[in-house]
């Protein structure tokens, strides 16, 4: 909930997506001060919800954002963090260590704060809002995902060039939140914005290139078939 279109019909519209998501058994995340705990495979797992602005979880308040996910860590095994930052658009496909403005609103320093997150304890950062797929990192063990891109489109969102590009992103965690493996699944949007898998990969190709561009040091690497390989550091 913590975006900048969620608030888009006032107060009656977030309350009624709040109201048919929960009807239909779908947890919201990104309320102020909030931890959703969950259990996967009867693991305990918290999500933290982040955005840029101040009725949300804010990225731009760090030392509460961290407090938050301490808290998190504290009282499950796994902490997933969801933050929507950063500039829109194809001019924004490429992550950079600055504060990043889009229409005169301060969308935050989305690599300052994955990496402030991780050092809090979370276990994997997921990032949205530029609507177009970013690079992604292995910081300190875990997967900073920069932006997934948009999950679907449906008659609202522009699908050209890059920003019909998407993907799931599939990542396996054990226990006590280390990486197990990841994967991405490549996924094209039509021009209604319905997502399809994509058999030619495009957003694998657009990965591997973001990746070299943005941290060409980094030990995480994709192959052809879209999996995450974690390279030995020697």
């Amino acid at each position: 909930m913590a975006n900048n279109h969620a608030m888009d019909f006032g107060p009656v519209g977030f309350k009624d997506t709040m109201k048919n998501l929960e009807a239909v058994g779908i947890a919201t995340l990104g309320h102020k001060n909030q931890i959703l705990y969950l259990k996967a495979n009867n693991i305990p797992v918290a999500m933290v919800g982040f955005s840029a602005y101040e009725m949300y979880n804010s990225m731009h308040n760090l030392k509460a954002a961290q407090a938050l996910v301490a808290e998190a860590k504290n009282n499950a095994n796994i902490v997933v963090v969801s933050m929507h930052a950063g500039a829109e658009g194809t001019a924004a496909l490429y992550i950079k260590n600055q504060t990043e403005f889009f229409y005169g609103e301060n969308r935050g320093n989305s690599l300052k704060f994955a990496r402030n997150m991780i050092d809090a304890g979370a276990d994997l950062v997921l990032g949205h809002g530029p609507h177009v797929p970013r690079a992604m990192e292995i910081y300190k063990g875990k997967i900073i995902a920069y932006s997934l891109g948009n999950f679907l489109g449906y008659r609202t969102l522009s699908t050209n060039a890059e920003t019909g590009d998407s993907m799931i992103l599939e990542v396996k965690l054990n226990s006590v939140g280390d990486l197990v493996s990841s994967k991405i699944i490549p996924v094209r949007m039509d021009r209604q914005g319905i997502p399809h898998i994509d058999q030619r990969f495009q957003t694998v190709r657009l990965m591997r290139y973001l990746n070299n561009q943005a941290f060409p040091k980094n030990l995480v690497k994709i192959n052809q078939k879209g999996e995450i390989v974690v390279q030995n550091s020697k």
